[in-house]
């Protein structure tokens, strides 16, 4: 489950981080460009954190019952994590690169 909420969380961070680094800009960024970045990720930082509550909540919830959640619930949510991590790898390494 600890697995399941790390990948949640990382997809949730990078889905909203991922237009960011995909930008190449031609000139420096412009002091609200910048401000803006800080915005969206301070913005992804704080869906993580509340993900993260979700998460423990929904681990305590199996704790007690785990038929509570169906497997195919958990398979997507896997999957969406998984998908939101390749995305952030790619974009890291996309950026590395440029």
């Amino acid at each position: 489950m600890n697995k399941i909420a790390t990948v949640f969380l990382t997809a949730l961070m990078v889905s909203a981080t991922v237009p960011v680094f995909s930008q190449t800009p031609s000139a420096p960024l412009t002091a609200e460009d910048k401000a803006m970045s800080m915005k969206t990720m301070q913005s992804c930082m704080d869906m993580a954190n509340a993900l993260q509550k979700k998460m423990k909540m929904m681990h305590a919830d199996m704790r007690k019952n785990p038929g509570m959640y169906s497997m195919d619930d958990l398979r997507m949510i896997e999957q969406s994590m998984k998908d939101i991590d390749e995305r952030m790898t790619t974009a890291r390494a996309n950026k590395r690169q440029s």
